[in-house]
């Protein structure tokens, strides 16, 4: 058989798809649309599954508490933070009391905390309060008394007056009734009434079995906060997600149209058979076809899903899963050229040339 080169292959390959016409397009639109819906769908439930796991986050779901079961007993503060080595655990921060104080300004009474830095984190866990020596106040509290960062604040705890610095912190979806009070962390390397802890999604119980444990030898007891994850978690969602196929059956439809492409033009491939070409051929020819009618248009469509979820990709599960979909996408596109090679074997066109 005649050996032909590559450069006349590629040139027969585009000259077979441009002789198409209509065909060709046709293909070619159709895996423009199959590939971005495929992305798409799939990027749509990832997106809604996010959001409820980050509004889950956001409400507490994943919050625990640990306090002494005995009367009288208290918790190690120093113990308590290091629950933060656990890799499961995102933030934890001991309370050792909560009083009321006075406001020089009008006489009113309001709730001071002194807890850990980490507590601060558990309640705010989007403004990183800093350890610099400042009360952090609720916004509620910050606006009935016109205070911004930075302020200075006169107020009476238990008869001794003390002039505080103010940081405002924002509303906390977690602790509502936070923002009218106010947060002062100290070192607290003691006792705390309670320890509050955050597990990482999916992770409470080991978290819950580990913090029974924790305070030996003092006994304690673990409640949740009072948000529900739900029956189904967003852990569950991930791996039952309904579009978990989606870039399967998205790639086997690439694949499905290629190979329909090539069922059609049966005729053109028996007669390069007949005429010497050897399968080696075939399949370069072959691949330069679905480099044009696969993987280009393919390449077409998730560019057109990135541009459109470039938000949404912006998470890191999400992208996650973009880049595995874009995976199965342009696999299935490379074992194009292995169906082709096994369809035309069977081609009823070759047998009759054969004859």
């Amino acid at each position: 058989m005649k050996r032909v080169s590559n450069t006349v292959l590629a040139r027969e390959a585009v000259l077979n798809i441009a002789s198409a016409g209509w065909l060709s397009v046709l293909a070619f639109t159709a895996a423009i649309v199959i590939a971005f819906a495929g992305l798409s769908v799939s990027l749509i439930e990832s997106t809604g599954i996010v959001e409820r796991s980050d509004g889950l986050t956001d409400e507490g779901a994943y919050l625990m508490y640990v306090s002494p079961d005995g009367e009288g007993a208290q918790l190690g503060a120093d113990r308590c933070e290091s629950l933060l080595s656990i890799s499961a655990v995102k933030t934890a921060g001991a309370v050792k009391s909560s009083r009321f104080v006075t406001a020089t300004a009008d006489g009113e009474d309001w709730r001071l905390v002194s807890s850990t830095l980490g507590y601060a984190a558990v309640v705010w866990p989007s403004a990183a309060p800093g350890d610099d020596g400042s009360v952090l106040v609720g916004k509620s509290l910050a606006d009935r008394y016109g205070l911004v960062d930075g302020a200075y604040w006169e107020v009476s705890d238990q008869g001794d007056q003390r002039v505080v610095r103010v940081d405002v912190m924002p509303r906390s979806t977690r602790f509502p009734d936070m923002d009218l009070a106010a947060l002062e962390t100290e070192v607290v390397t003691n006792f705390g009434a309670v320890c509050a802890l955050e597990a990482q999604p999916g992770a409470q119980a080991g978290v819950a079995a580990i913090a029974m444990t924790w305070f030996s030898p003092t006994e304690v007891r673990v409640s949740p906060h009072p948000v529900s994850v739900g029956a189904r978690t967003p852990q569950d969602e991930w791996t039952q997600r309904i579009t978990l196929w989606a870039p399967y059956l998205a790639a086997a439809a690439v694949l499905a149209t290629t190979a329909g492409w090539w069922k059609l033009r049966e005729r053109e491939f028996a007669l390069y058979a007949v005429m010497g070409l050897r399968p080696t051929d075939i399949a370069k020819m072959l691949f330069g076809e679905t480099v044009l009618l696969a993987f280009l248009p393919t390449a077409i469509g998730v560019i057109a899903a990135a541009l459109t979820f470039a938000s949404s990709l912006r998470n890191s599960l999400e992208l996650a899963v973009f880049a595995h979909d874009v995976a199965v996408l342009t696999g299935g596109a490379l074992i194009g050229p292995a169906v082709g090679l096994a369809i035309l074997p069977m081609s009823s066109a070759l047998k009759r040339l054969r004859l």
